[in-house]
C-alpha cells in the first residue's frame, strides 16, 4: 500500500494513476493539467477524535476560517473536504488555509484546487471527470405538508429533479440542507437517491425555513458533492396548541377569563381566534370571541358562577384550553425557575403528566435535610458523601 502525505502529493498521485506522469520522460506527457487559479475548498486533517462537522452543520474549522465552510466527505486518515460556498481565487484560499491552521483541532490544511485539462481527450477521461461536481439539483420545491392525522406536527415536503450534468458519474444520494436563521447557517441531512423528502421532526410551526439540495455523485471510488440548488423557503403550520387558562375553570361577572399569550409556534404559525363560552347546568349562556388573551362572555347574571370553556381556532383546526395547575404552595408564583420565560416550563409539563410514584430518580448532591415535600419519599440508595 502506498500512502501520500499532503494535498499536493495526493494530486500528484491522481496524475500518476491516470498515466499523465512518467518519471523517466516528464517531457512526453500526453496532456497537461493547468491550474485555473481558483479553489473549491480545503482539505483539512483533524486531530484524532475531532468531528469534522460542527453543531451548526458547517465544517468544524469554520470559526477559524472566518468564512462559511460546508462539510464535505472523508478521505481517510482524518482528512476531510470542506467546501467554500463558491469557488475562490487561490490567493484568498491560501489566506483562509493559514487561518484554519491556527485552530488547535487541526493538524494540517491543503487547498482543494480546481484543474482543467489542456486537451479534450484529457477532459473526457473518467477519472478526471470524477473531480468535477455535478451541476445543481433542478426545480427544488418546498411546501407546507400539514397532515390532519398529526395536526400538531410541523412538516415540510421537498421535491426536486436530478442534476442535468453528472460528468459520467452516478448519483448515489442527496444532501438536504435546511436553515432556521434565514440562511446564515445550515444543518445537513444525507439521503438516498429518492427525489423527495418530508421533514416530520425538528421543525417548529411559524418559523420561516430555507432549504437547498446537493447531489452526491460517484465514479469508481471517488465521491463528490455537487453544486447546491437554488434556495427555497417555506413556513410550516399546525393546529394551535391548547391555551392555558390562568383564571380557573369558572367565570362570573367579577372574573374575566384570561389565558397565557401564545407564541407564534403555539398558535401554529397562523392567526388564531379564541372563543370563550360560559355554561350553567350544561347549557351555554353566553360567549365572546377575541384575538387577544382575555374576554368576558355576554349574558352573565351577577352572583352566578358559570363553567368556562376556551377554544383556540386557526385554519388548521381547533383545540380546547386547559386550566392552569396551581400547587398548594403560597410561594409558588415566586419560584421563577418553574416557568417558561427563564425556567423549565413546569406548568406545560404538568399538562402531560403529574408524576408517577413508580419512577425513581437520583440526585447527586451534598445531602438533604428533613422537609415535608421529601419526608416519606426517599428510597434506599448510595450515599456518595458518608460512604
Amino acid at each position: 500500500m502506498v500512502r501520500f502525505r499532503g494535498v499536493a502529493a495526493l494530486a500528484l498521485a491522481v496524475v500518476s494513476i491516470l498515466g499523465f506522469f512518467t518519471p523517466a520522460k516528464a517531457s512526453t506527457l500526453p496532456t497537461q493539467l493547468v491550474e485555473t487559479g481558483t479553489a473549491h475548498g480545503l482539505i483539512i486533517q483533524y486531530r484524532a477524535g475531532v468531528s469534522p462537522i460542527a453543531a451548526d452543520g458547517q465544517a468544524a474549522a469554520a470559526n477559524a476560517a472566518k468564512v462559511a465552510l460546508v462539510a464535505g466527505h472523508g478521505l481517510g486518515e482524518q482528512l476531510f473536504t470542506a467546501d467554500f460556498t463558491k469557488d475562490l481565487p487561490i490567493a484568498k484560499a491560501k489566506d483562509i488555509a493559514s487561518r484554519v491552521r491556527q485552530d488547535p483541532r487541526v493538524l494540517s490544511v491543503g487547498i482543494n484546487r480546481i484543474f482543467k485539462a489542456a486537451s479534450m481527450s484529457a477532459a473526457n477521461t473518467p477519472a478526471l471527470r470524477a473531480l468535477t461536481p455535478a451541476s445543481a439539483v433542478q426545480t427544488l420545491k418546498a411546501v407546507d405538508a400539514f397532515n390532519s392525522s398529526a395536526p400538531n406536527v410541523a412538516s415540510v415536503k421537498l421535491t426536486w429533479k436530478a442534476p442535468a450534468k453528472l460528468y459520467g458519474a452516478k448519483v448515489t444520494g442527496y444532501i438536504v440542507e435546511y436553515s432556521a436563521n434565514l440562511g446564515k447557517s445550515y444543518t445537513q441531512i444525507k439521503l438516498g437517491t429518492a427525489l423527495s423528502y418530508t421533514f416530520t421532526k425538528d421543525l417548529e410551526a411559524g418559523t420561516p425555513y430555507k432549504f437547498r439540495v446537493k447531489a452526491i455523485t460517484k465514479l469508481s471510488t471517488a465521491s463528490k458533492a455537487g453544486l447546491p440548488s437554488s434556495v427555497v423557503g417555506v413556513t410550516p403550520t399546525t393546529a394551535p396548541q391548547a391555551p392555558l387558562l390562568t383564571t380557573g375553570s369558572t367565570v362570573s361577572t367579577t372574573n374575566t377569563p384570561a389565558w397565557v399569550q401564545q407564541s407564534i409556534a403555539q398558535q401554529g404559525g397562523l392567526a388564531v381566534t379564541y372563543t370563550v363560552s360560559a355554561a350553567l347546568n350544561g347549557q351555554t349562556v353566553g360567549t365572546c370571541t377575541t384575538i387577544s388573551n382575555a374576554c368576558i362572555p355576554s349574558n352573565l347574571t351577577a352572583g352566578v358562577t358559570y363553567v368556562v370553556d376556551l377554544v383556540a381556532t386557526n385554519k388548521r383546526g381547533s383545540v380546547h384550553g386547559i386550566t392552569e395547575i396551581r400547587p398548594a404552595d403560597e410561594y409558588y408564583s415566586s419560584q421563577w425557575y418553574l416557568f417558561s420565560e427563564f425556567g423549565i416550563n413546569l406548568p406545560k409539563a404538568w399538562q402531560v403528566t403529574r408524576g408517577n410514584r413508580a419512577i425513581v430518580v437520583a440526585v447527586l448532591d451534598s445531602g438533604i435535610t428533613k422537609h415535608p415535600d421529601l419526608d416519606g419519599q426517599i428510597v434506599a440508595g448510595y450515599d456518595f458523601v458518608s460512604n
